[in-house]
């Protein structure tokens, strides 16, 4: 055989470097001196053939033939060609050719070797003649010519892979219990019972530490183990699963007795013993025991049965839904009690509104702050944490929520006597003064008009028993008619009572500022009065109490189309006044909406100081005053209203619903102007 120069190559499983020294191991497959790997032997240029100078008989491949392979002189089987390569690349490189020789048989067991692609080599045959050595292959020392030590590399291999799959097993059974155990401390425990009512979505709020019920809307704490994906019916809350005995129990609502239950005469299981004188004819009258339930059997309907009182007193009534609700954690500080109605009203979707009228009698402001610092209570708990510290209780009527005094200032009745040493001078005018306070200071709760109120004149002094309302606006007229006359108040009442401009003209700017809406679509009508506050700046309340007979609430749908640059005030007239419905200045700030007969009913006291005029001028203006309102609004025909001329003070004190101020006061300063 041709000799070359030597030169390496690398075996491909262990990377082992060989040095080839004989040109006749080009184009074999021989095994690796290390690992036992087979290696197909690659000229120095790649070139797998044997070069030009070999035996050329030797490098030409053989046809295939499905015939036994041909035997040699020495009896052994002639080794068959590869199959001639058919790619399409072919006629661009030159073709391969595998070439063992003749005289060459390995020792070791052909084993199946993985090329680096994963491809699987085929182990070259055996020769049934006498074995030849291998050509010589510089590098580590070959092993000896036996089957098991070539085998050992494969053999260590096998048994690690073994090992690192039998390590896997085990540590997927592990994590598998530990799996199971974290679902069985997840779900093995019974919830704690919650509060049945809806929860609402908070903003940011703190995780209740107890498990919520899945109708609630605070969400219940992340799990810090992995967790079971529930089923369906899980999510659902499946009424027929009855095999889950960690729901809480649910109490039964037991169904009402039937008619034909009801009718059941005690007479039909007992026996009276006094002889029966009705005509047999006429059926048996069916007598019901007093705490049993009845039927009538004109209507068909049965009375439930009386209850009985002698277990105790009656429970009390029951909370409207939204105060009921389980709030995981509440903070505020310092929010005015003016903007602390309008969330609670988002959150419990209920009408709240305020008594205004008590409210300012108790001298409390509309905009005392409140605070709040809870964690898992109700909003019944907080509104009474909230509210009493600053003297205000809530209650429900007609539906809503009325935020008003605890004090109550239309029922508690006080004697006050009141020094008008410097309104009166003398018993003729202390009798005008006493006049002008019962015809202009809640006239209708004198005892005069069928009240409990009283006036006694007592030198110069004022003797009045009324209620604590009555108190307030009598210390305000008296204070608000020395101002008129130049007088320093006496009462401790703040200056914001006591101004002389009509209230609703406190408002003025506000009311007139341009208002634009567009609501030619049914809209909520809580979402015309949120737009109403933004673009004026102003409280806007509702005596829901009032609207609420005449269906106008906060989710009736209204509409509302309007002009650009429309004052305020007109837009209001014109969304209110087709409705039944009017609005009324509480203060600079603060506007309120009610029935129009609610504001009809509650006249105010404005004093529209005049200049220049006597007493018979003053006379015939009232007239002219009460014939443009509409004589129905005064006393003289039947209404509440009344116009008084104070000569000290040449003003006119006006007693009217402040819808009728507001004409009264068009009217006049027209009058000056002409």
């Amino acid at each position: 055989m041709p000799s070359v120069e030597p030169f390496s190559i690398s075996c491909t499983t262990c990377q082992t470097r060989l040095r080839v020294r004989d040109s006749s191991a080009i184009g074999q497959i021989l095994a690796c001196p290390k690992c036992g790997s087979m290696v197909l032997i690659h000229g120095p240029n790649g070139e797998t053939a044997v070069p030009d100078s070999a035996d050329p008989a030797a490098e030409s491949p053989a046809p295939l033939t499905p015939a036994a392979p041909p035997e040699t002189e020495s009896g052994s089987p002639v080794v068959p060609p590869p199959v001639e390569n058919t790619d399409e690349t072919a006629g661009t490189r030159p073709q391969r050719t595998f070439k063992f020789r003749e005289d060459y048989a390995p020792t070791i067991e052909p084993v199946a070797a993985k090329s680096p692609r994963g491809r699987h080599i085929p182990s070259p045959p055996k020769t049934a003649g006498p074995t030849a050595s291998a050509p010589p292959l510089d590098g580590d020392t070959p092993p000896p010519p036996t089957a098991g030590a070539a085998h050992q590399p494969d053999t260590a291999r096998i048994v690690k892979q073994w090992l690192l799959l039998g390590s896997a097993a085990v540590a997927g059974v592990a994590l598998a219990l530990l799996l199971l155990a974290v679902v069985a401390s997840q779900f093995g425990s019974p919830p704690l019972p919650v509060a049945e009512a809806p929860l609402p979505d908070l903003p940011a709020q703190s995780t209740p530490t107890a498990p919520e019920n899945t109708s609630d809307l605070t969400q219940p704490p992340a799990d810090p183990a992995p967790s079971i994906e529930p089923d369906d019916a899980d999510d659902t809350g499946d009424a027929d699963d009855t095999g889950d005995a960690d729901e809480p129990d649910q109490v039964a609502t037991p169904d009402p007795v039937s008619p034909a239950e009801d009718t059941t005469s005690p007479a039909e299981d007992t026996k009276d013993p006094v002889e029966d004188t009705t005509d047999p004819a006429d059926p048996p009258e069916e007598v019901a025991p007093d705490d049993a339930a009845r039927t009538d059997a004109s209507t068909g309907t049965t009375e439930p049965a009386p209850a009985d009182h002698a277990s105790g007193p009656e429970p009390p009534p029951a909370l409207p839904a939204g105060l009921a609700q389980v709030i995981p954690a509440l903070e505020f500080r310092d929010k005015p009690l003016i903007t602390f109605i309008d969330f609670v009203a988002d959150f419990t979707a209920l009408p709240v509104s305020l008594n205004v009228d008590a409210i300012r009698v108790s001298r409390i402001p509309l905009d005392t702050n409140l605070s709040c610092d809870q964690q898992q209570v109700t909003l019944d708990d907080v509104l009474q944490t909230v509210l009493e510290p600053v003297g205000l209780e809530y209650s429900v009527a007609e539906g809503s929520l009325v935020i008003a005094p605890q004090r109550d200032v239309e029922q508690e009745v006080e004697q006050v006597a009141y020094d008008v040493s410097d309104l009166a001078d003398n018993d003729e005018q202390m009798q005008v003064l006493a006049q002008l306070v019962l015809k202009l200071v809640v006239p209708a709760t004198w005892s005069d008009a069928g009240g409990n109120g009283t006036l006694m004149v007592d030198d110069q002094s004022l003797g009045i028993e009324q209620t604590v309302a009555g108190h307030f606006h009598v210390a305000r007229f008296l204070d608000r008619l020395r101002l008129a006359r130049g007088l320093l108040p006496r009462s401790e009442l703040p200056d914001e009572l006591l101004d002389l401009t009509p209230v609703f003209l406190q408002a003025a700017g506000e009311l007139g500022q341009p208002v634009s809406a567009n609501f030619p679509e049914p809209t909520e009508v809580a979402r015309i009065l949120e737009y109403f506050r933004v673009a004026s700046q102003l409280h806007l309340i509702v005596d829901w109490p009032s609207t609420t007979p005449m269906n106008w609430l906060p989710s009736t749908l209204s509409t509302l189309t309007s002009e650009d640059g429309q004052p305020l005030s007109k837009l209001l007239d014109t969304w209110l006044t087709p409705l039944q419905l009017n609005y009324r200045v509480i203060d600079n700030r603060t506007i309120q909406i009610a029935s129009q007969s609610i504001l009809d009913s509650r006249p105010e006291l404005e004093i529209y100081p005049l200049k220049d005029i006597t007493a018979q001028d003053a006379t015939q203006l009232i007239q002219d005053l009460k014939a443009h309102l509409g004589a129905a609004l005064f006393v003289d025909a039947g209404g509440n209203g009344n116009i008084v001329f104070d000569s000290a003070s040449i003003s006119l004190l006006v007693l009217l619903p402040q819808p009728q101020q507001r004409r009264a006061a068009e009217w006049l300063a027209n009058v000056r102007h002409r």
